[in-house]
């Protein structure tokens, strides 16, 4: 399963073909999932934050990208801006089809489908060490990852534990109406 923390939009410019991907769910086992996709995806703030103007990057088992821009609220996002994203949704990279076949080289990017309806919201809670080396009370012991998760992660029982591809193994700690906790577990 693919989730991406602090999502930002990737917009394929004149980029007008949809399709239902089936992709495996294990690779070496037959369960497939499908997947709805269009011409916007949400990529993890921190592969973003990575991506510079002219590269090629790959979304995984889908196509290539080429970024033609980064924007922020319309405006060109300077790189020296970009660093750790605190508010995801404030900006966009906008690209280009650049393929089928892979890339040597490329860098490949778990994604999730933007269309309405084929994306979930999500965190993952990640535990660490309760106490420090002092024997008191760490307030970073606990992180929060918030994001979008595929939704095929809908038909997940509480308690499940799947894959996060690039991120890790996590449990299904609870569905809140549209909203999915799960809890990290390595």
């Amino acid at each position: 399963y693919f989730f991406v923390a602090n999502p930002v939009r990737v917009k394929i410019a004149e980029y007008n073909e949809s399709k239902a991907l089936k992709m495996n769910l294990h690779p070496k086992k037959s369960a497939q999932r499908e997947i709805k996709c269009g011409s916007d995806y949400f990529i993890a703030g921190e592969d973003a934050s990575q991506l510079e103007k002219g590269e090629v990057f790959r979304l995984k088992d889908h196509f290539n990208v080429k970024v033609v821009k980064k924007e922020m609220n319309g405006k060109g996002v300077k790189e020296k801006d970009i660093g750790a994203i605190q508010i995801a949704d404030m900006w966009k990279i906008v690209g280009e089809f650049a393929g089928q076949e892979p890339v040597a080289g490329a860098k490949k990017l778990h994604w999730v489908s933007a269309l309405q309806g084929e994306f979930l919201e999500c965190e993952v809670l990640k535990y660490g060490v309760l106490l420090d080396e002092k024997d008191e009370f760490d307030p970073h012991s606990l992180e929060k990852f918030e994001g979008y998760c595929e939704k095929a992660c809908a038909q997940l029982k509480e308690g499940d534990i799947i894959r996060f591809e690039r991120f890790g193994f996590c449990r299904l700690d609870k569905k809140n109406g549209g909203k999915l906790t799960f809890i990290y577990s390595g």
